[in-house]
């Protein structure tokens, strides 16, 4: 085991850092590294790494490598996840957990920029001949690790989803970051429970730290380093995988640059064609606003009809409708439809459950479900037994079959 003492600006002792104990978990290329140095500098408490080994290993907290460093206050930095031995080496010991997550997008570019100029042994994506990885072309590169890197970090963002509450975790992100670094930290410190001040941070954050691997510190390089066909690669595995990963695909650096300024909602055919479905207007009110549809639910019997050809199969398209929503209040989605001279009815529909809490999840519906030689649909938002939903608010965010 290594560490380092990091002192304050100019000398100074920090503020008092108790007992203080930090653990900073990171998927790799979050800026990790910076966040606890920032950290160690304002406490004046050591840096330390409780590892033996730097490399392909799993990083995982080790009882005789901790207990090394329980003598006074410390900040480390680990790619951990919450596995059952390291969620109990965190309560044993009191560590205060910082998480940071990064978007997806820019961390394949910056993963790709630590191999090439760094180090290609890492924990997460193993690479076996480093002069043949770097023999690649960009995207061929990119495309590798969206396949054999993303895994990892759905692993690491799901497990930490569950566990994070468990140990009263603040949760960060690398957007923040860069976005507004004093309020950023501000949050962690306070969030700590110790008192802000605000003097001593301002002169941290003006520091240059050329140890931290920190590599651009910008928000977006992926939008234009990634090949369109890289970008539906990564959306599809987000999308595609049986846990809600909507989250995780929302915060993608194009999605609001493409939806929003290359692509507005005009130019997006199944989000324009629903735009111009009939609705139901006593129940609700519909506003197109690039790159979403916000819909206003004002009664509980909102509902679009759309003609069966916007859902007609075409070449390109899977045999499931998929719609990506964002609301708070959870209850159903029904697809229904009818043939000539029917009507809509509950024998003829499908019935998806929904819950937001704020998040973009994901509804679909196999349309090799639907029977018959249907003339149009009805797509019911939060009609049912569990909630009229009246007063919400929804963004349908992506709308593809």
């Amino acid at each position: 085991m290594s560490s380092s003492v990091t002192p304050g600006p100019e000398g100074a002792s920090g503020v008092s850092g108790g007992s203080t104990r930090i653990l900073v978990v990171c998927s790799m290329k979050s800026g990790s590294t910076h966040v606890a140095k920032v950290l160690s500098l304002y406490f004046g408490v050591e840096q330390v790494f409780p590892q033996d080994y730097w490399g392909n290993r799993e990083q995982n907290l080790i009882p005789a490598q901790i207990e090394e460093c329980l003598d006074r206050p410390f900040v480390t930095q680990m790619h951990v996840r919450p596995h059952v031995s390291n969620i109990d080496a965190i309560r044993r010991y009191g560590l205060s957990v910082v998480y940071i997550w990064r978007n997806l997008g820019d961390v394949i570019v910056s993963f790709d920029d630590h191999i090439r100029l760094d180090d290609h042994r890492n924990p997460v994506c193993y690479i076996d001949d480093r002069d043949h990885y770097l023999a690649l072309p960009q995207q061929h590169r990119y495309r590798y690790l969206i396949r054999n890197a993303v895994p990892w970090y759905i692993a690491f963002y799901l497990s930490w989803r569950r566990a994070l509450p468990t140990v009263a975790g603040i949760k960060t992100s690398y957007e923040d970051m860069v976005a507004e670094p004093r309020a950023f930290f501000t949050r962690i410190i306070e969030g700590l429970g110790e008192e802000i001040e605000p003097e001593r941070l301002g002169s941290i954050l003006q520091l240059k730290h050329s140890d931290t691997r920190f590599n651009r510190g910008v928000v977006g390089r992926s939008i234009d380093l990634l090949s369109e066909e890289n970008k539906g690669l990564l959306e599809d595995l987000l999308l595609g995988h049986f846990e809600d990963l909507s989250e995780l695909w929302l915060e993608l650096p194009w999605r609001g640059e493409t939806d929003a300024a290359r692509a507005p909602i005009s130019s997006q055919s199944l989000l324009q064609e629903l735009a111009r479905c009939p609705y139901n207007r006593d129940h609700g009110e519909v506003t197109a606003t690039a790159p979403y549809l916000r819909i206003e639910i004002t009664g509980d019997d909102f509902f679009f009809v759309v003609p069966a050809t916007v859902f007609a199969a075409q070449e390109g398209r899977s045999a499931r409708l998929k719609l990506v929503v964002r609301g708070q209040i959870g209850s159903i989605f029904t697809l229904y439809w009818h043939g000539e001279g029917e009507d809509f009815s509950e024998d003829r529909a499908i019935y998806r459950p929904y819950d937001g809490h704020g998040c973009a999840r994901t509804v679909e519906f196999p349309l090799g479900d639907v029977r018959g030689h249907p003339t149009s649909f009805r797509l019911d938002c939060f009609n049912g037994d569990q909630g009229s939903g009246i007063g919400e608010i929804l963004e349908f965010v992506k709308l593809e079959a």
